[in-house]
């Protein structure tokens, strides 16, 4: 029973249906990246990140208010203590995909809009991840976040913490008004499971393949002896 495990291992069909099978993967791998290549995708993709509320929302504590005061007299447009009624810190990020950036003229001449849900009151920082990037202009228009046509590296990630007023702030899919690049919803922890799934099947593939060289070497051992 062995030897003929052993035979069979040796076998000239058992080795050229490897190598068949090998060939066929380069192949096809091959095929992806030259059509990858051939047609570069840009993508734009948007996620709201942390959205926390600023006031309790439990009828045994005392109800808590946020009020706004201009920062400076440039600002008077901006009511003085302002009341708000259902005040959230919200994350909003942009990054980029593909393997070119993003340049100002794919905007088209006008801003991307994000609706976010609620009315915007003010932006509380922007940064951008390299930080040696442009940080893009912003303005708020009542829910809608509007980016002035900006520069985008190549897997730059920008960062807008914004304060909004409204129940339940979320961002709504927006018009896909950039030109030649796509846009998407961004889910990062989709994103990590696709790649520690990816590098699963990787990891499987090449411990089958060390495992049939393994029993070839064992095999060609034992039928040298």
């Amino acid at each position: 029973m062995y030897l003929a495990s052993a035979e069979f291992h040796l076998s000239d069909t058992f080795w050229a249906a490897a190598g068949t099978i090998v060939a066929l993967l380069i192949g096809i791998v091959t095929v992806w990246v030259t059509l990858r290549a051939a047609s570069p995708k840009r993508a734009v993709l948007y996620w709201t990140g942390d959205i926390t509320p600023l006031l309790n929302t439990r009828a045994d504590l005392p109800r808590l208010k946020v009020s706004l005061e201009p920062r400076s007299r440039k600002r008077r447009w901006r009511p003085r203590n302002r009341e708000l009624e259902f005040p959230h810190s919200v994350n909003v990020l942009l990054t980029s995909r593909g393997r070119d950036d993003i340049a100002p003229a794919a905007f088209g001449g006008r801003p991307l809009c994000l609706d976010i849900g609620a009315p915007i009151v003010e932006f509380l920082k922007i940064k951008t991840t390299p930080d040696d990037r442009q940080i893009p202009r912003v303005r708020a228009d009542g829910a809608k976040l509007l980016v002035e046509p900006v520069l985008i590296g190549r897997r730059e990630t920008i960062t807008f913490s914004l304060l909004v007023d409204g129940p339940s702030p979320r961002i709504s899919p927006p018009e896909q008004s950039l030109i030649n690049v796509d846009i998407h919803p961004w889910d990062p922890a989709s994103e990590n499971a696709v790649l520690r799934r990816t590098l699963t099947i990787i990891a499987a593939i090449m411990a089958i393949v060390a495992l049939a060289y393994f029993w070839r070497g064992v095999a060609l051992f034992l039928n040298a002896l």
